[in-house]
């Protein structure tokens, strides 16, 4: 337990190195040793936090780069990754659509179960959670509340051009107009 909050600067300024702040703890040295801990496993801790989001920065980095390379394809991987980042560093992941209804409802659920997948550690895999929330979620609800219709508004022709990510399970569609 620190004997004191006040805090006091080390440092010689006649050596040319800045004074640096440190609390003061009296004279008990152990409370020094469990300071020099504590500080490690923070520094140890914040080095991990930035070394996974440098990798993540760098995979959002490569699909950009891969989406340029092939531009036949859809390249959700990009969607993907930057949703990674984002949440990594505490941002808020805005998804959203024309009409705010059936291609915003794909992403949402799919994010929403890739985020329970990371931090819950669910066994089940994120296209069940996926397809579980697009069946039976609240984005249901929300199309309802749009359309009046509880189905999403894909068409075959629509569903079958989706990334296998964001397509709606059968029985989940019409073939309405989005």
């Amino acid at each position: 337990m620190l004997a004191s909050s006040s805090i006091i600067a080390m440092g010689s300024p006649s050596m040319g190195s800045p004074s640096m702040l440190r609390p003061s703890l009296g004279n008990n040295s152990m409370d020094s040793v469990d300071l020099d801990r504590s500080l490690m496993r923070e520094f140890n801790q914040i080095s991990k936090n930035l070394n996974s989001m440098d990798k993540l920065a760098t995979d959002v980095t490569h699909a950009i780069h891969a989406g340029n390379v092939m531009t036949s394809e859809k390249h959700v991987h990009v969607l993907l990754k930057t949703s990674s980042l984002c949440r990594e560093l505490g941002g808020v992941i805005g998804i959203l659509c024309k009409s705010g209804k059936d291609r915003t409802s794909m992403g949402v659920t799919l994010d929403m179960a890739r985020g329970l997948n990371e931090a819950s550690g669910v066994t089940t895999s994120t296209a069940n959670i996926c397809q579980l929330l697009r069946l039976h979620g609240t984005r249901r609800a929300n199309v309802y509340a749009n359309t009046g219709h509880i189905t999403y508004a894909f068409n075959y022709m629509q569903r079958s051009l989706l990334p296998v990510c964001f397509k709606p399970p059968h029985g989940s569609f019409s073939g309405g107009e989005t």
